[in-house]
C-alpha cells in the first residue's frame, strides 16, 4: 500500500513523459547545446590553425603604403 506522500509509478512511458515534460525538454536543449558548442569550437579551431599554418603576409595597409612610395621613387610606368 501506498504512503500518502507517494506517487503512483506511471503506468507507461508516454505518461511519464507527460508528467516529466519540463525536465525532458531541458535536458535535450542542454544535449542540443553541448553538441553545437563541440561543433563550433571544432570548426573555429580548424579555421584558426589553418590561418595560422598559411604564409604570414605584411599588413595589407603596409604594403599599399610600400607601392605608393615604389610609385613616387619611380615614376615611370612599366
Amino acid at each position: 500500500m501506498l504512503q500518502p506522500n507517494e506517487q503512483e509509478p506511471p503506468a507507461s512511458i508516454t505518461a511519464y513523459m507527460i508528467q516529466h515534460t519540463r525536465i525532458i525538454v531541458m535536458a535535450s536543449f542542454l544535449i542540443i547545446a553541448c553538441i553545437y558548442i563541440i561543433f563550433v569550437g571544432t570548426y573555429f579551431g580548424k579555421v584558426r590553425t589553418e590561418k595560422m599554418s598559411k604564409k604570414r603576409r605584411p599588413h595589407p595597409q603596409k604594403s599599399f603604403i610600400e607601392s605608393i612610395v615604389k610609385v613616387i621613387a619611380n615614376p615611370t610606368l612599366d
